[in-house]
């Protein structure tokens, strides 16, 4: 029991910095294993 109440403390404490992901067609693009770098998309040469 302590090391599931270890978890949700550290899953909260890293809550703060996560950013929400706004765009659902980059999602897709990420599960189609297309690549990016620094958010930009990389396209195939």
């Amino acid at each position: 029991m302590e090391t599931l109440t270890m978890v949700f403390k550290l899953v909260l404490s890293a809550e703060k910095k996560w950013q929400r992901i706004n765009c659902r067609k980059k999602i897709l693009l990420v599960m189609e294993g297309r690549k990016f770098e620094d958010g930009v998309l990389q396209d195939a040469a």
